[in-house]
């Protein structure tokens, strides 16, 4: 995975411009969904948090049943950086929270 600060450096191929965003994703399971949804649905991307996202193990490829192998995925080391320097550089940022 390629560590980032913000997107507007990664969009570089022709795409729907969505990117996923996701932070404290820990489930490898839940995470390998997400991304398989994220393909289907034609997102650019998934930008993950250093240190709060599962590691990348045979759990969350199998569970993203070979999309994980088709989607770009990045790493940022801050989310919440990422986030507002993403959003200075043009891109829409819109948040979703779950609690826990």
């Amino acid at each position: 995975m390629v560590n980032i600060r913000q997107l507007d450096r990664v969009v570089e191929k022709e795409g729907t411009g969505l990117w996923l965003a996701l932070d404290d994703v820990m489930d490898p399971q839940n995470l390998g969904a997400i991304i398989r949804s994220a393909y289907f649905f034609g997102a650019s991307g998934v930008v993950l948090c250093a240190k709060n996202s599962a590691p990348l193990s045979g759990v969350l490829t199998k569970s993203s049943v070979g999309s994980l192998e088709l989607t770009e995925l990045r790493l940022c080391n801050n989310m919440m950086q990422f986030l507002v320097s993403s959003a200075k550089s043009g891109f829409i940022v819109g948040s979703y929270h779950t609690s826990k």
